[in-house]
């Protein structure tokens, strides 16, 4: 699984690069963003590390198209991930666009995760990078997280989908 995002990301970029236009997503952006990642995950908990496939969705409403609010967003996320033993997450999101194209979101919320057959809830704070280029209205690129909990932490990379 690892193999395939890695050639999803290998082969799409140079035409996502070659594709891009002089218009920013910016300028484009709509009021809500419908956003899916496919990525590879690494968890570093107490009993080891792991690494295995996700998925990280979110819903995020922009602000406004004028002025410096454009920049800023909020919404709501969650996270899959398909380790030995499965871990979720719940999140609101605050997402700042400090530059045309690239995104920086701030989630806060919760992390579930089975251990020795016992649901864990705990708070989890989750930051995400990702860079997009508009083609046919879809904004697509890498994306790069963190996420941090009291118990471990996991980051990823893969490849971004929003519409």
């Amino acid at each position: 699984m690892k193999n395939y995002f890695i050639c999803i990301f290998i082969i799409t970029s140079p035409l996502g690069f070659s594709l891009h236009n002089k218009d920013s997503h910016l300028d484009h952006k709509e009021k809500y963003e419908i956003g899916i990642s496919l990525e590879t995950f690494t968890i570093k908990e107490d009993h080891g590390t792991e690494t295995a496939p996700g998925t990280h969705f979110h819903i995020i409403r922009n602000y406004t198209h004028n002025g410096f609010l454009k920049k800023f967003g909020l919404g709501i996320s969650g996270e899959v991930i398909f380790a030995e033993e499965e871990h979720y997450g719940v999140m609101a999101s605050i997402a700042f666009y400090p530059w045309d194209d690239v995104a920086i979101i701030l989630s806060p919320g919760y992390s579930f995760a089975k251990h020795e057959g016992e649901t864990e809830n705990m708070f989890s704070m989750h930051y995400e990078l990702n860079y997009a280029f508009e083609y046919d209205n879809i904004h697509m690129g890498p994306v790069v997280s963190y996420s941090a909990t009291k118990e471990g932490e996991h980051y990823s990379f893969g490849w971004h989908f929003g519409f």
